[in-house]
């Protein structure tokens, strides 16, 4: 069965007929002040009111037109695109709802996982300058995962959320290489990591704002990736531990 094609004129000219009743005041001013301002410059240039009134009334057809002719113009394409985005949104619940739930294991995968890098982690990560002295606790959750979560019970069974987790792994690797690269602990704060070296005490040389910049540039993709992967989580429906 075939879909019924609208009758774009006659849909165009209810639009019109619907606007012309001027239920809008600033429809309503602008039709009546252009009328008047008609009425008044022909009249001045007539001095006929008779002439006047049939100026006035054909502004007020021509206006009809033009926008009768506006609303057939632009309909289809304002139609289609209705209809193109209730398509999208019935394509999008058809998918939610046919979509299998997680797998037991995958759902336990990501608990495990939003309990060891919490989003204090992300947060400090995400507003931390590596050019500061780094505490030694606020790495404990990304070195763990780094030098365990590698082994084959730590991957998800569906694939996309696998995928998905390999490039969190990459980030996590990618941050903790930086930071055991270019930081040595504090003498005077032993229990923080720091970029300083002892020949820049300050943290002015070309060396270290170059390793303070590497941190940086991975923490912000370690934070950028792990929120990636809590969103594509979360629209497959697992939940936060």
């Amino acid at each position: 069965m075939t879909a019924k094609t609208p009758n774009f004129t006659k849909l165009a000219w209810r639009e019109t007929l619907s606007e012309v009743k001027l239920t809008s005041p600033v429809a309503m001013i602008l039709t009546l002040g252009s009328a008047a301002t008609t009425i008044a410059v022909t009249y001045v240039m007539t001095r006929s009111v008779a002439i006047s009134a049939i100026c006035s009334l054909a502004l007020l057809a021509a206006m009809i037109v033009v926008l009768f002719l506006w609303k057939l113009i632009s309909l289809p394409r304002r139609l289609l695109a209705e209809e193109m985005q209730k398509t999208d949104q019935l394509t999008r619940a058809a998918n939610t709802a046919s979509a299998s739930p997680p797998a037991p294991h995958d759902m336990e995968l990501f608990r495990k996982f939003t309990l060891l890098i919490t989003d204090n982690d992300v947060n400090f990560f995400g507003g931390h300058h590596f050019g500061d002295d780094i505490p030694k606790s606020r790495l404990v959750s990304a070195r763990e995962f780094y030098s365990i979560w590698d082994k084959p019970q730590y991957e998800f069974v569906a694939p996309d959320m696998n995928a998905r987790f390999d490039e969190v792994k990459a980030s996590v690797a990618d941050l903790c290489n930086a930071i055991m690269k270019n930081t040595m602990t504090n003498r005077l704060r032993p229990d923080c990591l720091t970029v300083r070296h002892d020949g820049d005490p300050y943290g002015e040389s070309d060396r270290t704002k170059e390793e303070t910049k590497e941190m940086n540039a991975a923490a912000t993709r370690f934070v950028e990736t792990v929120k990636a992967f809590h969103r594509f989580a979360l629209e497959r429906g697992f939940l936060f531990g």
